[in-house]
């Protein structure tokens, strides 16, 4: 019978991660979304309902502001 119940306990919190993880790539694709629209990190927040930090995190993960510095840097020439 233990075996049984973690074995139900192991596919219950399997399912609860997979769950998270669709939230939260929910999240990166309305952030990535947002991006694209040129929105502020700020502007993103308010959309969302989260923090600017968090928005500029999430970003931070999608490598996003790497590659605005990287962009910025090679219109200065």
């Amino acid at each position: 019978m233990s075996r049984l119940v973690d074995l139900r306990r192991r596919e219950d919190a399997h399912d609860a991660a997979i769950e998270r993880g669709k939230v939260q790539l929910r999240v990166l694709q309305s952030v990535l979304s947002h991006f694209a629209e040129g929105l502020s990190a700020r502007a993103s927040a308010e959309r969302l309902g989260v923090s600017s930090r968090s928005v500029e995190t999430y970003r931070s993960w999608l490598r996003l502001g790497l590659w605005v510095d990287a962009v910025s840097r090679s219109e200065r020439g």
